[in-house]
């Protein structure tokens, strides 16, 4: 837990206590480098709150997803359609 907190102070802010509780949940089912992947993606995003990274987290569990492999590819697939519908409405 320690590495959650210390990436989400370095990267995103100081962390409050409801953050902490929330990522406390959410670690007990999910990987550390899981957790710490849905920060980087907020951050990449430039989307630096609990709620986000909460709704990532969500998502994935929603859609099974349980590993950072899983969770990479599931990103990527995201990308690639958002991409391609940019390039559909400008053309």
């Amino acid at each position: 837990m320690q590495k959650i907190i210390d990436f989400y102070n370095e990267n995103i802010g100081l962390i409050t206590p409801y953050g902490v509780e929330v990522l406390e949940d959410y670690s007990k089912d999910m990987p550390t480098d899981l957790i710490i992947y849905a920060m980087q993606i907020s951050v990449e995003a430039n989307k630096r709150t609990i709620k986000y990274i909460k709704a990532i987290l969500n998502n994935w569990q929603k859609a099974g997803i349980r590993t950072l492999v899983q969770a990479k590819d599931e990103n990527h697939k995201k990308k690639n359609e958002s991409k391609e519908i940019e390039e559909w409405l400008n053309e």
